[in-house]
């Protein structure tokens, strides 16, 4: 009779993380390829496969009525330092992030920053390659927010 090895349940173990390890890279191009169409994230962030077959580039412009009517650009360099900050790094983030970075809190910065305007409108637009034609293809999102009113004291 042999006696058993104590290396034995050790290396089945390291097999096992080894063998988590392998599927894990084996199936990530599925879940991030599915991430980049569900919520538009950056194919060449979070380790993304498909890095190198495509590309993309988002546009953030906030907007404001304008006095005639109608939206014009916000004037970034009137804003506050807080509110460049956040409108910088929203920028930064958002093409990377995709959809699972709402504009919401951008909107409330904005607001605190422009205590005048009741509303504006947050323009992200998204270009990508299209694989079927080869060509930049856009994609505009426009979401307008509204100054919510602080409650009447009675």
């Amino acid at each position: 009779m042999k006696a058993r090895s104590k290396a034995a349940p050790a290396s089945v173990a390291k097999a096992r993380v080894l063998l988590g390890i392998l599927c894990s890279l084996a199936l990530w191009p599925v879940v991030q390829r599915q991430l980049v169409t569900r919520f538009e994230i950056d194919p060449w962030k979070f380790a993304g496969f498909a890095m190198y077959a495509t590309w993309t580039g988002t546009v953030v412009v906030p907007l404001e009525p304008a006095p005639g009517g109608g939206l014009t650009p916000m004037d970034e360099t009137a804003l506050p330092a807080f509110a460049r900050d956040a409108l910088h790094r929203f920028r930064r983030d958002r093409p990377a992030l995709g959809k699972l970075l709402p504009p919401d809190e951008l909107a409330q910065t904005l607001f605190a920053a422009r205590p005048e305007i009741d509303g504006l409108v947050v323009a992200i637009q998204r270009m990508q390659l299209d694989p079927k034609t080869a060509r930049i293809i856009s994609t505009k999102q426009t979401r307008p927010f509204v100054r919510e009113k602080a409650p009447e004291s009675q």
